[in-house]
């Protein structure tokens, strides 16, 4: 009984179609245009199975990612268009959104810096932050009596001052720093 079950649920699956460049193109962009992100999500993976890839599809996913809210994978769809071509806008104002999103500051900065300079006034990308951080440390250690009575350690002693910016791309400096 047990093997004519499994037998009559083999008959049923359905084989997996086999989709030529144009189908998936037409499909994802009907999804895409429609806002139906899992079956655009599921037509991605089918493509990527049958080792179907172009810049429009990764962009696709990687929006249809960002919108579902997991950055990580729309950051790899918009790494993998800008292996198309590679001064692409969209995916380095995507990549720039998302490495932002999840605190990967120097790579969003990276990332701006390639955007022509009308797209980053129009989404405000500030690309010189010239004080990004003032910081400033204090610390006093006194050892116990025993190093104390017999001379074998100082007080600890530390203190420091420092003001960063970010210049350029990728340039974290400590503009001063008192030690």
């Amino acid at each position: 009984m047990i093997a004519l079950g499994l037998f009559c649920s083999i008959q049923f699956i359905p084989a997996q179609e086999k989709l030529s460049p144009e189908q998936v193109d037409s499909l994802s962009w009907g999804y895409y245009l429609n806002g139906d992100w899992d079956k655009l999500i599921e037509t991605g993976k089918l493509a990527q199975q049958q080792n179907i890839s172009f810049k429009w599809l990764q962009q696709r996913l990687g929006y249809a990612w960002y919108l579902k809210g997991d950055l990580y994978k729309s950051k790899h769809h918009y790494q993998q268009a800008l292996t198309f071509d590679k001064h692409d806008e969209l995916s380095h104002l995507y990549l720039y959104l998302t490495n932002l999103a999840t605190g990967h500051l120097m790579q969003a900065r990276y990332h701006a810096a390639l955007l022509p300079a009308e797209t980053r006034a129009l989404h405000k990308i500030d690309q010189w932050n010239w004080i990004q951080s003032v910081d400033a440390e204090y610390s006093y250690k006194r050892p116990d009596a025993f190093y104390r009575d017999n001379d074998l350690r100082g007080d600890g002693f530390y203190r420091r001052i420092g003001l960063y910016s970010l210049f350029g791309r990728f340039a974290s400096t400590c503009l001063w720093c008192l030690v």
